[in-house]
């Protein structure tokens, strides 16, 4: 493999496109998904994981058919068969699964390489706390050494390795996807990609916030799918936050039939600068109409408008 180029060699060159696992979220090389404990990264993991394998979709986004190889070293085959069913697996579906694998510290890593010679698009390791051995998460030289190889092996063959792994701190609200990575920083450092899951423990919505060096930076308002064992995506977080608290107005303004920014604010349980925004953009889009009498203004839905 090469590696020491000229700049008219750089630009002689002819590089194909990388082959993303999944485009926007998962591009070729290594990248890590990070959540709390419990709360339906694995999950997510194996559902990647099967849409690759398929050709199918995954969070609204088309994936290109590829095989894929799954460590799963914190599962026995009774529950990877319980969990493949829960998310409807087709029997021919391209994944092998291990169960056990050697540290990737040591000679897991050697072997690795092996496996990705047959062509996988998409490797998972589930977890990278189980997998990695004896390396200390953090020390900053073992992390650089460890994921360091990965990273190359990666680049090495045109396929996406993501890394299960934890954050560092309890983080219900959208955090960062790189610093909360649980140990030494130099893990996220080596890193191509960093997917943070975070999700209040109870609830069924959570935000998927994604950054890395090919990829726009964005954030994913998710929902979790009890009967299917799935996330699905509900849009871009932002966006979905407006519209639910837009629709908290329109629901505070349905009792009221009519009230002033204040009155509609202590009725949505928002503060009266936000709902005072969100009202001026209700009125704009001609879903709330504004009136003033004497002085005062006061806010009611639009009668020709169906809510």
């Amino acid at each position: 493999v090469k590696t020491v180029w000229s700049v008219a060699e750089l630009y002689a060159a002819d590089f194909p496109p990388p082959r993303c696992a999944v485009p926007d979220l998962l591009p070729a090389g290594l990248a890590i998904l990070a959540g709390r404990p419990k709360l339906g990264k694995s999950w997510l993991a194996l559902q990647i994981a099967l849409a690759v394998a398929s050709g199918g979709e995954v969070l609204g986004t088309p994936v290109e058919a590829g095989p894929v190889l799954y460590l799963a070293l914190e599962d026995t085959p009774r529950r990877l068969k319980e969990r493949l069913a829960k998310q409807g697996a087709p029997a021919a579906a391209p994944v092998t699964f291990h169960t056990q694998w050697a540290p990737l510290s040591h000679e897991g890593l050697a072997d690795l390489m092996l496996a990705c010679a047959q062509g996988y698009r998409l490797v998972v390791v589930d977890t990278l706390s189980r997998g990695m051995g004896r390396a200390d998460p953090l020390d900053a030289v073992d992390m650089v050494l460890l994921l360091g190889g990965l990273q190359r092996l990666a680049a090495r063959y045109d396929l996406a390795l993501l890394l299960i792994d934890h954050h560092r701190k309890p983080a219900a609200s959208v955090g960062d996807a790189v610093d909360d990575i649980l140990g030494s920083t130099a893990k996220a450092g080596v890193v191509d990609a960093a997917l943070g899951l975070y999700k209040v423990r109870g609830e069924q919505e959570a935000v998927l916030k994604v950054t890395g060096r090919d990829i726009v930076e964005r954030e994913l308002a998710l929902r979790w799918q009890a009967e299917r064992c799935v996330w699905e995506v509900q849009g871009e977080a932002q966006e979905v936050e407006r519209t639910a608290r837009q629709q908290e107005i329109l629901d505070a303004l349905t009792l009221l039939g009519k009230g002033t920014v204040r009155d509609i604010a202590d009725a949505s349980g928002q503060e009266r600068g936000n709902a005072f925004r969100r009202l001026q953009a209700l009125v704009k889009s001609g879903v709330v109409v504004r009136s003033e009498d004497k002085g005062q203004v006061s806010y009611a839905i639009s009668q020709q408008l169906p809510l």
